[in-house]
C-alpha cells in the first residue's frame, strides 16, 4: 500500500472581474490587508490584482467595526499582514459572499506519493 499526500501549492486565484480589462482572475499577490481608521471605526480590507493588467482592488473584510470589538490578536494579524490570516480570510465564504468573488483551484493542489522514503511530484 502506498501512502498518499496531497498539499496546496499555492493559494487560489479569485474568478473576480477587473474594471479596467476583460480579465476575470485576480491574485492576493504578496498578501497584504489594508487597515483604515476613522475616529473609532476601522475599515479592514484585503488588496488583490489583476492577473492580466496588474490593477490594484480591496475586498471588504471589515466596514466600520468598532477598534473595540475586533480582538487585539487579530488587528495585529491584519498589521503585520500575516499570510495565515490572508489564508483564512480568502477562504472565509462569508467574505467571497460579500465581495462576490469565486475561488479557481487549478493548479494549486501536488500529490505526492511516498514509498520507501522516496517522495516525488506526480502531474
Amino acid at each position: 500500500m502506498l501512502p498518499w499526500v496531497v498539499r496546496r501549492t499555492r493559494l487560489p486565484l479569485l474568478a473576480l472581474r477587473c474594471v479596467a480589462c476583460p480579465s476575470g482572475h485576480a491574485t492576493t499577490g504578496n498578501g497584504r490587508f489594508r487597515v483604515n481608521a476613522n475616529g473609532k471605526l476601522l475599515h479592514v480590507w484585503l488588496l488583490v490584482g489583476c492577473v492580466s493588467c496588474g490593477r490594484t482592488g480591496k475586498l471588504t473584510v471589515h466596514e466600520r467595526v468598532p477598534v473595540r470589538s475586533l480582538p487585539a490578536g487579530l488587528l495585529a494579524g491584519y498589521s503585520a499582514n500575516s499570510p495565515s490570516l490572508v489564508a483564512a480570510t480568502l477562504l472565509d465564504p462569508l467574505i467571497a459572499r460579500r465581495n462576490r468573488f469565486a475561488l479557481d483551484w487549478d493548479g494549486c493542489w501536488e500529490l505526492r506519493r511516498t514509498k520507501l522514503g522516496f517522495s516525488f511530484v506526480l502531474m
